[in-house]
């Protein structure tokens, strides 16, 4: 028998190594094998021992370890199950400091796999010789401090005297897999951390069991949260959690490094550390639409574009498997993006919010280059402090407006959209404005935009930004200065009576527009130039928008919203 075994050692201890735990867990009305009873009794001697080196404990007094270690550790057990809460494997003890609740749980449930994680390096140390000593066949530790990078795979989670309920949740919810639960040994007054939890949406409180320690007036609660929120992972990283709750181990490839960066993704990583990097100093060019044409490439930044592209990107590699095995349609590339993503460029540290996505930066084989914060900081213009996706257009480029009749059969109008077809003239060179027009124009069906010499690429990354990433859908054609516009769009097919052209002198009311465009089955829309306006001799249907008296004029942006909501309300 263990005890048998290590008589001798246990008999030179403090007298408290006699601490009888059976009689504290027969008051409990807990129940345990005459070995399992040897195990928690040698664990104890162990723990004593230790204690003398490292203070693994604050606890000292029989009655205090025996019902706040043992007894509390084990009764939970006892009404979860009764809650029809078992604990599942694999279950982690987050921060489990010198083994509780996990060893005695471990003993008490040998077919419960337990991954014990502790950051301190002594503590763990600590419970590996627990682990020799007693056999516990179903115990693994986990030698870390848990990073909100890390996936440790687990159907339960468990913690006690850790973190703070809203903390531990974040921390945790990558490891705790969608429907599972983390139970919380808590004392009485917990109604703050449970308030400010509740505003978690991947997390949800299902049950809160109170109960009193035996022996004594100690109130308890264990406070049981469900993990349901919606996590991008659940769609993108399928092949990373296909079993992974049945892995016999933590796999390192979920454990992340000291920048936050998952193990899987290791194998993308390159780092920039100077700015005299042939390719940073490309990088740092394209805020030039002159270089972005010549290099190919631009920059998406925003915590909402940066993740919907990948995503995106990840969708189209899959739609392109299946057309592969059916005929192309013209929709399949109507509105698609255009271009592929390239890099991740991120800072120091590799944030959380991308965590979710790891499987699909590593589907998309996307390297993921470290610069130091300065050299990030350069490129980061709009202040997002979020990573930038390098974008690939090398196979992109804009016909001339004199292959508009080649390319017609792209710029179909999209589904609801008024029969007429049209296209729209934005000489606009300010990126704000001219991304803020292709996303106004995107959303009243506008499916083909011509730029004028005068117009900024409208693949900026100011444009691409401002227009929430729909400058990369929208279908383009380029022509010459606004000066020769006249020239151009007739060579188009534009003539003069098909034309609108906003003008604060226009000799017709916007509200005429309905009944000036009958007939008309194609429609070309000119919005002026910021400051200088429309040239006097550019022909077409000059239409006023009605104003107050007193404003000189609106925005291009506000004009062109008006001029196209008239043109989509039903006549």
């Amino acid at each position: 028998a263990l005890l048998e075994e290590n008589a001798g050692w246990i008999l030179k201890m403090n007298p408290i190594e006699h601490l009888d735990i059976a009689r504290y867990l027969k008051e409990a009305s807990l129940k345990l094998s005459a070995d399992q009873l040897e195990k928690l009794q040698l664990f104890h001697a162990m723990l004593r021992k230790e204690n003398e080196r490292i203070n693994v404990t604050r606890l000292y007094g029989a009655d205090s370890m025996g019902r706040k270690h043992y007894v509390d550790s084990l009764l939970p057990l006892k009404l979860l199950e009764e809650a029809g809460l078992p604990l599942e494997s694999p279950c982690m003890d987050l921060g489990s400091g010198g083994g509780f609740p996990g060893i005695p749980i471990a003993i008490a449930r040998p077919e419960l796999k337990m991954r014990l994680v502790e950051g301190r390096r002594k503590r763990t140390e600590f419970l590996e010789a627990v682990k020799r000593k007693l056999n516990l066949k179903n115990v693994e530790i986990v030698s870390r401090k848990l990073n909100p990078a890390d996936q440790i795979h687990c159907k339960t989670a468990i913690s006690r005297a850790f973190m703070s309920i809203e903390d531990t949740l974040e921390l945790s919810a990558l490891s705790v897999i969608e429907g599972g639960t983390f139970v919380f040994w808590k004392g009485p007054e917990c109604e703050e951390e449970m308030e400010a939890a509740s505003n978690l949406h991947q997390w949800k409180l299902e049950r809160d069991l109170h109960y009193v320690l035996p022996g004594t007036r100690d109130s308890r609660r264990l406070l049981v949260y469900r993990r349901v929120g919606e996590m991008a992972s659940r769609v993108v990283s399928e092949d990373l959690q296909t079993d992974s709750s049945d892995r016999g181990t933590a796999s390192v490839d979920f454990l992340s490094d000291r920048t936050g960066l998952p193990g899987a993704l290791h194998g993308n990583l390159q780092i920039i550390e100077s700015e005299a990097n042939p390719r940073y100093k490309d990088w740092q060019k394209l805020e030039q639409s002159k270089w972005i044409r010549k290099l190919g490439r631009t920059i998406i930044s925003g915590r909402k574009l940066v993740p919907e592209f990948i995503r995106e990107a990840l969708q189209a590699r899959a739609d392109t498997s299946e057309l592969a095995v059916r005929p192309l349609k013209r929709e399949d590339s109507l509105h698609s993006l255009q271009g592929r993503p390239e890099a991740v460029l991120f800072a120091d540290t590799f944030p959380s919010d991308l965590l979710e996505l790891a499987s699909a930066l590593k589907n998309l084989e996307l390297p993921l280059i470290r610069l130091k914060n300065e050299l990030f900081r350069r490129l980061d213009s709009s202040g997002t402090h979020f990573p930038l996706l390098l974008w690939n257009l090398e196979d992109i480029s804009i016909p001339g407006l004199e292959d508009r009749k080649q390319s017609e059969a792209e710029s179909l109008p999209q589904p609801g959209a008024p029969q007429a077809t049209a296209a729209l003239v934005l000489p606009l060179s300010n990126p704000d404005n001219l991304g803020a027009a292709i996303r106004t124009a995107t959303a009243f069906g506008i499916s083909q935009v011509i730029l004028t010499a005068e117009s900024v690429y409208p693949f900026h990354p100011l444009v691409v930004r401002s227009s929430a990433g729909t400058s990369l859908r929208m279908r383009y054609l380029q022509t010459g200065p606004v000066k020769d516009l006249n020239d151009e769009l007739n060579g188009a097919g534009f003539g003069s009576d098909s034309r609108i052209l906003l003008h604060q002198d226009g000799k017709h009311s916007l509200y005429e527009m309905q009944s000036l465009l009958k007939g008309e089955s194609t429609v070309c829309f000119v919005l002026g130039q910021e400051g200088p306006g429309l040239p006097d001799k550019l022909q077409g249907l000059r239409l006023r928008i009605p104003i107050a008296p007193g404003v000189e004029s609106l925005n291009a942006v506000a004009s062109l919203t008006a001029l196209l909501y008239e043109w989509r309300r039903p006549g």
